[in-house]
């Protein structure tokens, strides 16, 4: 049952878009961003948080987003101490289909960890990768050392994720050597192409590594297996 306070709130960004004289297919994305919230699947997080006690908020986040994080070896391998530290700098983030959530050719800053939804790695050239849905990850290999991007992401349903900076992993690194000494090796390794095995692999392994995403994008599939992203 709608409220009278989301009433008043979907009629006043009725009339925001109609004075605006926004386009249909515009308009249909922000009705369904409103649809997903009053729907309970879009939260506001920080405030939620924010009304809890610290050890409450604490304990609250390492249970929502330990998964996320057991989904990647490397953090599987290094203490809860590292990880829980990690946790407080995970930010939530909710994209609709056709969202671009990486852009090929932009600057690599941060990785992503699905929560929930299906996202597609496609190129620029029409060349779908892969589809990667709940408890992937991908655009790793940031953290390891600056990255221009390969490849697109694209939202494919709605997707909650979580993203983390690779600005943030490497302040919270600083404060645990043994980690950092591990984490050195892993960008020694990463320089050599044929350290990496196909995508997800390692999350298969006992080897302590990231997944190498999508950026050797010369493996993949031939003309006749394109397929083209529109918009």
């Amino acid at each position: 049952m709608t409220s009278l306070t989301e009433l008043r709130e979907l009629e006043e960004i009725n009339g925001y878009m109609d004075y605006w004289r926004m386009p249909r297919k515009l308009k249909h994305r922000i009705q369904d961003y409103v649809d997903q919230r009053f729907a309970m699947k879009v939260f506001n997080e920080k405030q939620i948080l924010r009304s809890m006690s610290v050890a409450l908020r604490a304990e609250a986040m390492r249970f929502k987003c330990r998964k996320a994080l057991n989904a990647v070896p490397f953090f599987v391998s290094v203490g809860d101490d590292f990880t829980n530290d990690i946790i407080k700098f995970l930010k939530p983030e909710f994209y609709q289909p056709r969202d671009v959530i990486i852009r090929q050719g932009g600057q690599g800053t941060k990785m992503f960890f699905i929560d929930s939804g299906t996202v597609e790695v496609i190129t620029d050239e029409g060349y779908s990768i892969t589809k990667l849905s709940d408890s992937k990850y991908f655009g790793e290999r940031c953290l390891l050392h600056p990255v221009t991007r390969q490849a697109n992401v694209i939202a494919v349903t709605h997707c909650h994720v979580l993203s983390l900076l690779a600005a943030d992993f490497h302040a919270v690194l600083k404060r645990y050597p043994t980690v950092q000494q591990l984490f050195v090796e892993l960008q020694q390794e990463s320089l050599n192409p044929s350290a990496y095995q196909s995508y997800h692999q390692s999350s298969y392994s006992t080897k302590v590594t990231f997944a190498d995403d999508f950026y050797d994008t010369s493996q993949y599939p031939c003309q006749s297996e394109a397929r083209t992203h529109k918009g």
